[in-house]
């Protein structure tokens, strides 16, 4: 019997499968060899109905056992985004309306052992200090005003007119007297230290960089002149403090010495009893300051009863 091309055809795609199927079962190969016969006429797909040639693919490819893919379960990728922090705690003193900024208890490292440091800010050491709330900026002229008008403050109302800009000519006398009418005081030398630093022993508020325009206000970046409190966020200390390091310098309580680093207690310091010199200590530079004198632990100092354009000063509330 002649059989058709479509008889023919169709003869063809079954062997072909038959032939795969006992090439991946062991054994089947001999016995279904001996069961089919393939027609010797040649398969002639042109001639096929509709002159389609359809694609075969004569020994398929088979997968006899499935494979499965684990999924691994990886550690999260750093994406090189800064990690979310939240802000710091902050809260208004009803006194004069200041913002201030939550530093919590505990240890930080004071002072430095670099080799370029000035002997008096040797050696680091640890300090450990009770909780306090200090002022987020320096006093500002529209609050120093404030106390110049309830008669606790000297000075001409007129010498301080804009209001954001810290009130400076101020002596330290005059900056613990405010202090004191708001329910403060002057903060400790290590208070504002810790407040400019936090606990990891960084050069600078923002960190390791050294200064910019961007971060704080120091020799020809404004004019060489005093600038708004609350500019420069960038710049902020670990608590969220502004300028803690450059546009006016800011008294503190202590009474200077250049060896107290060596005897200070680990606990709460609140600085030398009285010395020979009678120095008060201020703390941060000011927009005189070249970059590379603009630092943290950089410490100066000045008679009590001086007042001048560069200085200014903060309040620290205790907890």
């Amino acid at each position: 019997m002649k059989l058709s091309h479509r008889q023919f055809y169709w003869i063809s795609v079954i062997a072909l499968v038959v032939a795969a199927l006992a090439c991946t079962i062991p054994g089947l190969g001999a016995e279904i060899s001996q069961e089919v016969v393939l027609p010797e006429e040649p398969v002639q797909l042109a001639t096929l109905p509709g002159n389609v040639a359809p694609t075969l693919t004569p020994f398929p490819t088979f997968t006899p056992y499935p494979t499965f893919t684990i999924a691994a379960v990886l550690e999260p990728t750093a994406t090189g985004q800064p990690e979310e922090q939240e802000l710091p705690e902050s809260r208004t003193n009803p006194g004069d309306g200041a913002e201030m900024v939550y530093v919590p208890a505990g240890e930080f490292l004071m002072g430095t052992d670099a080799p370029a440091s000035n002997m008096d800010e040797r050696p680091q050491h640890t300090v450990y200090l009770d909780a306090f709330w200090i002022y987020r900026t320096t006093v500002t002229n529209s609050q120093y005003r404030q106390c110049i008008d309830a008669k606790v403050c000297e000075g001409s109302l007129n010498r301080y007119p804009e209001n954001n800009l810290p009130a400076v000519n101020v002596s330290w006398f005059d900056s613990k007297a405010y202090c004191e009418w708001v329910g403060g005081q002057l903060p400790t030398e290590a208070q504002w230290e810790k407040t400019a630093r936090g606990t990891d022993g960084r050069a600078f508020p923002w960190g390791d960089q050294m200064p910019t325009c961007e971060l704080a206000n120091f020799k020809n970046c404004y004019g060489s002149k005093e600038i708004g409190v609350n500019r420069l966020a960038a710049g902020a200390s670990p608590y969220g403090a502004l300028h803690m390091v450059g546009n006016v310098w800011e008294w503190v309580s202590d009474w200077y010495d250049p060896d107290y680093y060596q005897v200070s207690p680990d606990a709460n310091p609140s600085g030398p009893d009285i010395v020979e010199e009678r120095f008060r200590v201020q703390r941060g530079g000011s927009f005189e300051n070249e970059p590379n004198t603009l630092y943290i632990t950089l410490r100066s100092r000045s008679k009590p009863d001086k007042a001048d354009y560069r200085k200014g000063f903060r309040c620290v509330i205790g907890e």
